[in-house]
């Protein structure tokens, strides 16, 4: 699922400012990166291809564990509200492997 009103040069180049700006708003109020990482997700999303490679799969799904063991843990919690904001915190553990992968 890939629409097609970007060039390969011009998907390359805004991924790559996206990559930059997510990266340069780590000092910054968490708002910031929050709406960077957030535009590099839906860029990910509607611009970019996606290959489906399960030896590529292996390394994300690596990184991610960390996301799912959280999300799991999120049976045996007593506070819910709590584990929901860990949950959120943890999220981009999930999206920047599947999206720089």
């Amino acid at each position: 699922m890939k629409t097609k009103i970007l060039s390969e040069p011009n998907q390359q180049k805004g991924f790559l400012f996206l990559v930059c700006a997510t990266a340069a708003t780590i000092p910054l109020p968490a708002a910031f990166n929050s709406v960077a990482s957030i535009l590099l997700l839906l860029f990910w999303l509607l611009f970019l291809p996606k290959k489906w490679d399960f030896a590529r799969m292996k390394p994300v799904l690596l990184l991610s564990s960390l996301f799912w063991i959280s999300l799991a843990g999120m049976i045996y919690t007593q506070n819910f509200d709590e584990g929901v904001f860990r949950i959120q915190q943890k999220l981009l553990l999930l999206v920047y492997p599947l999206v720089l992968g």
